[in-house]
């Protein structure tokens, strides 16, 4: 999620549902695994699977995150078939921590975050969708020399599987807050093509628990002093895109 002033934001794990039906016994009806391993005739992932479309009428394994219920588009009252949908909160802390939650008490194959974000360049425009290919922890004071990071604290966090091509990989930059200012825009362009909130939380958590992830992301906005206009205006609709897109490449 791009802007953090959104209003109507639930908190972490808020409406979370799942696509199977629990018997009165409290037990699951049988099915097969959505790890692609278990689907016939494909074979095991490695460590860094590619994507694999899920298997229809599987089990819960795969875990859908978003930052806040409409960048989920009703998915999470109503999850594709093998998915278990959940919100996991604003900001890189607060969805470190719930994602970390999630992974321990449903232990997913593997994690797909969906989000809107902004763009700092021409490389991307509004509309636009990609896949993070590495979420970047880092802060204008950082850039521009004002403040350092210890050496051996680590800032950055790749993805772990791959989306389709429709779906081009960008660098995701993660600061503290918002980014307004033109100039902001300019110093984190160097770094990344992207900016968004949660998305080193959400990486960090799952490299942890050696859980592979994923990030689809639609660029809701440019980043500067009109982002927060811009978000508002656009995110709703970005939103039905990309889970749209998702859908039609049958990654959901």
């Amino acid at each position: 999620m791009e802007d953090a002033h959104a209003r109507g934001v639930t908190g972490p794990g808020s409406r979370v549902a799942h696509s199977r039906k629990v018997d009165a016994a409290g037990g699951s009806a049988p099915t097969r695994s959505i790890d692609g391993a278990a689907c016939r005739g494909r074979p095991k992932p490695s460590s860094s699977p590619p994507f694999r479309p899920s298997c229809a009428g599987s089990t819960p394994r795969r875990l859908l995150l978003a930052a806040f219920p409409p960048e989920l588009c009703g998915l999470d009252a109503s999850p594709p078939a093998g998915w278990f949908a959940a919100c996991v909160g604003i900001g890189a802390v607060p969805a470190a921590v719930a994602t970390a939650r999630l992974l321990s008490a449903r232990q997913p194959a593997r994690v797909l975050f969906v989000g809107t974000c902004g763009a700092y360049d021409a490389r991307l425009s509004p509309g636009d969708l990609l896949a993070a290919g590495e979420a970047i922890a880092a802060s204008q004071d950082e850039l521009e020399g004002r403040a350092y990071r210890p050496a051996l604290e680590r800032a950055r966090w790749p993805a772990s599987w791959a989306l389709p091509a429709r779906f081009p990989l960008h660098a995701v930059a993660v600061p503290p807050a918002v980014t307004a200012t033109a100039a902001g825009a300019a110093a984190f362009a160097k770094l990344a093509a992207a900016e968004h909130l949660e998305l080193t939380g959400v990486f960090a958590a799952c490299a942890e628990l050696g859980v592979p992830v994923a990030a689809a992301l639609g660029v809701a906005n440019r980043v500067g002093p009109e982002a927060h206009a811009e978000w508002r205006a656009r995110h709703a609709a970005v939103s039905r895109s990309l889970i749209e897109a998702l859908r039609a490449e049958r990654v959901l």
